[in-house]
């Protein structure tokens, strides 16, 4: 059997449409004595679950674990589950051939997976049958496994998890956030507002692979002044100041600083959630128009 190398896996957090994988060719030559005329063999991977092409690579000591999937290819077959390989007569041998291929499965199907390496050592069970023992279901795992005609080979697979985080909005990696919109108010209103008084919300959600540490910044906005951030009415210069706090626990709110954390389970996020006010009271009512600012939301990690 081939080696399947080193997969290296830059992006499991994406909602990529492919997935890492590798394959490997995997050869038979058999003595035509042992054989009648002919012959099937039948092969399965022998690992550490009890799905027939589903596994797991794991770092038992980082509680971590990394899923795969393997699927066999010949050219007389194409079983998912199992392989098949129909010999042919060669010199003085019976040959055959099949792939595997190894698929890491995308983030709905993993949990707690660490950035790092993963190595394991798994089984190809390869069993075969005589052309007078009739064409075999290499489905029918349980025929198979309880049969002595048999070879074992065992094969490493390893992969490199890489570190990665992205923001999301709605389970889609986020060009923008959702706006924290004040609504329509009147000037009188907007001008005797006190803190909390006139509030909205959005939300940031944060993914990255298992554990990973990050820190998660807010800008202070494009009209930032002294240690106030403001809204700006383009048509007349005027401004609207306005705060950012997190309200992250429950309603428990306090004003916006940088946020540390560590990945989820690769399947989930972490959530903010954002809220605006605006602040003091003001002398003079703002003019009538639109006030707007623009965020810049930082990930590093």
């Amino acid at each position: 059997m081939e080696s399947l190398g080193t997969v290296k896996i830059a992006d499991l957090i994406s909602n990529a449409s492919t997935s890492p994988s590798t394959t490997a060719k995997i050869a038979y030559e058999c003595p035509q004595e042992v054989l009648d005329t002919g012959g099937v063999i039948c092969a399965y991977i022998e690992g550490n679950n009890n799905n027939r092409n589903v596994f797991y690579q794991g770092q038992p000591e980082k509680d971590s674990s990394l899923a795969w999937e393997g699927k066999f290819k010949s050219p007389d077959s194409d079983q998912d589950n199992v392989g098949a390989v129909k010999l042919k007569k060669g010199s003085r041998i019976l040959e055959g051939s099949m792939h595997l291929t190894a698929t890491y499965l995308p983030r709905a199907n993993q949990s707690g997976v660490r950035a790092g390496i993963y190595t394991s050592t798994y089984n190809l069970v390869s069993v075969t049958y005589n052309d007078n023992t009739g064409e075999p279901d290499c489905h029918d795992l349980s025929k198979i496994k309880a049969d002595s005609r048999r070879v074992t080979t065992p094969f490493q697979l390893q992969a490199e998890v890489l570190t990665s985080c992205q923001l999301e909005n709605k389970g889609e990696k986020a060009e923008k956030f959702d706006t924290i919109d004040f609504g329509t108010r009147g000037s009188f209103d907007a001008a005797s507002a006190s803190n909390g008084t006139i509030s909205a919300t959005s939300q940031i959600d944060v993914r990255c692979t298992y554990q990973t540490p990050y820190t998660l910044e807010l800008g202070n906005g494009e009209n930032y002044d002294g240690s106030t951030r403001r809204m700006k009415n383009e048509k007349n210069g005027n401004f609207l100041a306005y705060q950012l706090f997190d309200k992250t626990a429950s309603d428990v709110s306090s004003p916006w600083s940088t946020l540390t954390g560590n990945g989820n389970t690769v399947n989930a996020v972490n959530a903010y959630k954002v809220e605006g006010r605006l602040t003091t009271p003001i002398a003079v009512a703002p003019a009538a128009g639109e006030y707007k600012d623009t965020i810049v939301v930082k990930l590093t990690f």
